[in-house]
């Protein structure tokens, strides 16, 4: 992923790729970003290259990026009352449930559409460069679930805003990992297509400036973006929710302690409940945990 200077010429981008032994893929048109393929064993040499050029601002690795949340696979008929008592949800349901012109992205996996979750809005497939944003793992559908199951309707759980536009942005794939750039993409996507919160249930330890860009691009786009602080029980930064402008998101349990998994530091800015009945793939309702059941709580 190489970004250059705004206003280097075509032909010298070109040339630069092929200086460093690349092959341009392609291009992330919103935050100028070239994405180029090199053979394994000569990506340090063309990291090198393209870096000690004075029209490049970042060259680097298009990493995997992966899900931080975890479906058991136990079906339940009814939610668990603390993750809304604890938060209070209760209470703000008095006021506000949500409403359909607040449009909410989820960066994941894909939605699937279930008997329990809004109408979906119409999404996107960056794996596979379609419209079809269903979910093919199943992490994408219970963060759905905590975001905005229906409400009052005698079934499943309740979503903290079930009133709330669902937008599907899939840049996950059934094995829950993906790429830095396919997450970028989704994002500044969903910022155009005028979402107001983005919510990223995903991470990895090392930082990506492709998808820093891609935050601070949505963030111009007036959308709040939430991302989950990962599971590795750590103190260790987690991207992007470490990124500025981020909403860091930990997992906190029925006693408002921080459960031992949950990521944490002075980096994350908040916390809300880990584990919640949710909706599952194919139907029914299964219990979800982690900071990928947590930050759809915030992005509510």
């Amino acid at each position: 992923l190489v970004r250059f200077r705004p206003g280097t010429p075509t032909a010298e981008v070109a040339a630069a790729l092929i200086a460093a032994g690349g092959e341009r893929d392609g291009r992330i048109s919103r935050l100028g970003v070239q994405l180029a393929s090199v053979p394994a064993n000569e990506t340090g040499a063309a990291l090198a290259e393209l870096r000690s050029s004075d029209d490049v601002l970042f060259a680097e690795p298009d990493g995997a990026v992966r899900i931080v949340g975890t479906v058991t696979g136990d079906p339940l008929a009814d939610s668990k009352p603390w993750p809304f008592t604890i938060t209070r949800l209760v209470s703000a349901w008095e006021v506000t449930r949500g409403a359909p012109g607040v449009t909410i992205a989820l960066v994941d996996t894909g939605v699937s559409a279930h008997e329990d979750l809004p109408t979906l809005l119409p999404g996107w497939d960056f794996l596979n460069e379609d419209a079809d944003a269903s979910d093919d793992h199943g992490h994408g559908t219970a963060v759905a679930g905590v975001l905005a199951s229906l409400a009052g309707n005698g079934q499943g759980t309740a979503g903290v805003c079930s009133s709330c536009a669902v937008l599907p942005v899939k840049a996950l794939g059934p094995d829950g990992y993906g790429t830095w750039s396919a997450v970028a993409t989704g994002i500044t996507w969903a910022a155009d297509q005028g979402a107001d919160v983005i919510n990223l249930s995903l991470g990895a330890p090392g930082a990506s400036m492709t998808v820093k860009s891609a935050v601070e691009y949505a963030r111009s786009r007036g959308a709040i973006v939430v991302a989950a602080a990962g599971n590795a029980g750590s103190t260790t930064p987690f991207y992007p929710a470490d990124f500025p402008g981020v909403l860091a998101v930990a997992a906190s349990d029925e006693a408002d302690v921080l459960y031992s998994f949950s990521n944490r530091g002075s980096w994350v800015e908040l916390s809300a409940p880990g584990c919640a009945s949710t909706t599952s793939l194919g139907g029914g309702w299964n219990e979800f945990c982690g900071t990928s059941a947590a930050a759809p709580f915030v992005s509510g």
